[in-house]
C-alpha cells in the first residue's frame, strides 16, 4: 500500500471516529453510560494521532508547508486559552490536513455516518435503551419540545437540518422530487417533536429553492454571496446586538422574536468581554433547580466564537469563507444556496464550528493546499 493511499485512509478513520464522538456527546447515551466519556477522549486522542502521521508522510508545498507552520502556533494559543484539546484540536489537525482528499467523498461518508447515527438513536430512544432528556420544556403554552434520544430538543432538528443541507448540496439538480418530499416530511415530524422553529424555517427555505433552481434550470452562482455571505452573518449577529446594548425598541423587538437571545450575547458581553485568543467559558446551559443559576449560552455562531474563541479564530473563519468564494469550488448555484442558508442558520444558532453539524468547515482546508478537488463533484 503506497504512501498516498495510507494518508488517504489515516484521513478518513480520523474523520468517521471525530464525527462519530462529537455526535455522541450530544446524546443521552453518554448520561446513560458514564463509560463513554473516558472512550470518546481516546477515540479523540487516537483521530489526532492519525492525523498528526498524515502529516508527516504527506508532501507539502513551501507555501503549504509555511502556512501550516505559522497557523500550528496560532490556534494552539487558542486551544491552550479555551482548554478545548477534545473538541477545537481535532477539527484544526482535520482542516490542516486534508492534502489529497477529495472532499466530496468526505461529505458522502459525513451524510451516511449521520444518517446511520441518527437511526441508531431514534431506535435506542423508542425501545427505551436511552431515556428522555430531563431537559424537555414546553413553551408557548403547554406544548412539550421533545429530546427524542440527544441532550437538548433542538439536537436531533439542527441535526437533520444540516443533513437536508448537505444532501441537497451533494445532490445539486439531480436531486428527485421524493426526496425533497421525504426532506420535508422528517423536518417537519422533528418540528412537531421539537419545536425547533429556526431549523425547520432553513430547511423550509433551502427546499423550496433547491426546487426553484432544479426546475427553472438555474445554474448562476453569485460572486457576492459567496464571498460575502459569512461576514454579513457576523455584521448582523452584532449588529442586532448592539441594538439591545444600546436600548433601541428595534433591539427589543428583535430580542423577543428571537427568544431572548439578544439579551443572553449581552449578558455575555458584560461577563466575558472579547478577547484575542479566547477564554475558557463555562456556558450554563440550562436552569438549577432550586438554584440563582440561570441558564447562560449564547446562540449565535458568530458571537459565541467571538467571545469564546477570540478575534483571531472569527476573523480567520470568515476571511477563509470570503477566500472560498474565489476559489472554483463555489462556482455554482448549489455552492451559493448552501452558505447563504448555512449562514442565515448561523446568525442565531451555535453550529458553524461544530464538526458534526458543519462539515463545510473542512473546505477551510483547500486554502492551505491550493487544491479545488470538490469542483470534480457529479453534476
Amino acid at each position: 500500500m503506497n504512501r498516498s493511499i495510507v494518508s488517504k485512509y489515516l484521513y478518513i478513520f480520523s474523520f468517521v471516529l471525530v464525527i462519530f464522538v462529537d455526535f455522541l456527546s450530544r446524546t443521552m447515551f453518554v448520561e446513560g453510560f458514564s463509560i463513554l466519556k473516558n472512550v470518546s477522549k481516546i477515540l479523540v486522542i487516537s483521530a489526532c494521532i492519525m492525523l498528526l502521521v498524515k502529516l508527516l508522510i504527506d508532501k507539502h508545498s513551501k507555501i503549504e508547508l509555511y502556512t501550516i507552520l505559522i497557523l500550528i502556533p496560532i490556534l494552539s494559543v487558542i486551544i491552550f486559552m479555551t482548554k478545548t484539546y477534545y473538541t477545537l484540536l481535532p477539527i484544526f489537525l482535520l482542516v490542516i490536513s486534508v492534502r489529497n482528499i477529495n472532499l466530496e467523498k468526505i461529505l458522502r461518508i459525513w451524510l451516511f455516518e449521520i444518517i446511520i447515527l441518527m437511526l441508531f438513536v431514534s431506535v435506542s430512544y423508542y425501545m427505551d435503551i436511552i431515556g428522555e432528556t430531563t431537559r424537555v420544556f414546553g413553551r408557548e403554552g403547554d406544548k412539550i419540545r421533545y429530546g427524542l434520544g440527544y441532550g437538548y430538543s433542538s439536537f436531533s432538528a439542527n441535526y437533520f437540518f444540516h443533513f437536508t443541507l448537505f444532501y441537497s448540496f451533494i445532490r445539486r439538480e439531480k436531486i428527485k422530487v421524493l426526496e425533497i418530499i421525504a426532506l420535508f416530511i422528517t423536518n417537519y415530524y422533528l418540528y412537531i417533536k421539537t419545536d425547533t422553529k429556526s431549523a425547520f424555517a432553513c430547511s423550509v427555505l433551502l427546499l423550496f429553492l433547491v426546487s426553484i433552481i432544479k426546475y427553472l434550470k438555474l445554474s448562476k452562482q453569485s460572486n457576492f454571496l459567496n464571498k460575502y455571505t459569512m461576514l454579513c452573518g457576523f455584521i448582523i449577529s452584532l449588529g442586532t446586538l448592539f441594538l439591545y446594548r444600546f436600548g433601541t425598541e428595534v433591539g427589543e423587538l428583535l430580542n423577543t422574536l428571537v427568544t431572548g437571545r439578544l439579551r443572553l450575547a449581552d449578558k455575555a458581553w458584560d461577563e466575558f468581554g472579547i478577547t484575542i485568543f479566547g477564554q475558557k467559558i463555562l456556558w450554563v446551559t440550562e436552569n438549577q433547580w432550586m438554584s440563582e443559576i440561570e441558564y447562560d449560552y449564547v446562540d449565535s455562531s458568530f458571537l459565541n466564537i467571538l467571545f469564546n474563541y477570540g478575534i483571531i479564530l472569527i476573523l480567520l473563519i470568515i476571511v477563509g469563507y470570503y477566500l472560498l468564494g474565489k476559489k472554483k469550488l463555489s462556482n455554482n448555484v448549489f455552492y451559493t444556496l448552501m452558505i447563504v442558508i448555512l449562514g442565515i442558520h448561523c446568525i442565531y444558532d451555535p453550529q458553524l464550528l461544530e464538526i458534526s453539524h458543519n462539515p463545510s468547515i473542512l473546505f477551510l482546508g483547500y486554502l492551505i493546499t491550493g487544491s479545488d478537488i470538490i469542483y470534480n463533484l457529479k453534476r
